[in-house]
């Protein structure tokens, strides 16, 4: 098993390269990479952070690109935009609280080996045609925003999604995306009256198969606080937090 280290920089990257795949074919998206950084920028969805983020992949790398990532951001008309750093990179903290961002959440990056999370399938109606359209409207609805992810995921080219239906309408999603071995889970959302069914449990258990079909030996995602013991009991081992910090437009 490779160090805590390098599981946790394997599921940031995994993350990244996830956000990556979602926006790539949003309307006027674009990406800066630098050392260290991956930076994304969705004009289609400015009101969105998290659809406008830059990914601090190595110590230092947030705070020594700073002025390259404010520019970048000035220049694609976002005024908001979040940044996602490991705790103990104390370099970019200190950056990103320097240039007025504020630390927003701290949700927990989690990864198991493939085969500890790909069980069987539980009596789950799947949409056997899933478009970027229901995954995006599903998400919309139940995180509570005016369309931003239906202006975001356009494609999902390199994506592999699941939809699950109840009386042939869509209840709950999810998707993985393929990163260097890892089968990353993300964008999963089930409606209210669905929950605490095994419905999303079920998703993620095909997900990570079909994952595991294709060559990943790891799987990961990102969870809340209030999250992480669902994952824990998909077999999910926490590697600790990761922090976001926003920087609110001004106005």
């Amino acid at each position: 098993m490779p160090a805590a280290d390098d599981l946790l920089l394997r599921a940031a990257e995994a993350n990244a390269a996830s956000f990556a795949a979602i926006a790539s074919a949003s309307a006027g998206g674009c990406r800066l990479s630098e050392p260290g950084v991956l930076a994304l920028a969705t004009p289609a969805a400015p009101e969105r952070p998290l659809f406008n983020a830059a990914f601090g992949l190595g110590p230092g790398s947030v705070a020594h690109a700073y002025d390259r990532l404010a520019g970048f951001y000035a220049d694609a008309g976002i005024p908001r935009w979040t940044a996602f750093v490991d705790p103990a990179d104390t370099e970019s903290v200190a950056a990103l609280a320097a240039h007025g961002h504020e630390l927003d959440s701290e949700p927990r990056m989690m990864m198991a080996q493939t085969t500890e999370i790909a069980g069987t399938d539980a009596p789950i109606d799947l949409d056997p045609a899933p478009t970027p359209e229901t995954i995006a409207a599903l998400n919309d609805r139940v995180y509570g925003y005016p369309g931003s992810f239906a202006r975001t995921l356009r494609s999902l080219d390199g994506l592999d999604a699941c939809v699950a239906v109840v009386a042939a309408e869509p209840v709950a999603c999810a998707l993985a995306h393929d990163a260097a071995g890892d089968c990353h889970i993300t964008l999963v959302a089930t409606l209210p009256a669905q929950r605490r069914q095994g419905i999303a449990s079920g998703l993620i258990h095909r997900l990570v198969r079909r994952g595991r079909e294709r060559g990943c030996t790891t799987t990961s995602l990102v969870a809340t606080r209030s999250g992480v013991p669902v994952c824990e009991r998909l077999g999910y081992r926490d590697l600790g937090p990761v922090q976001m910090w926003e920087r609110a437009g001004e106005g």
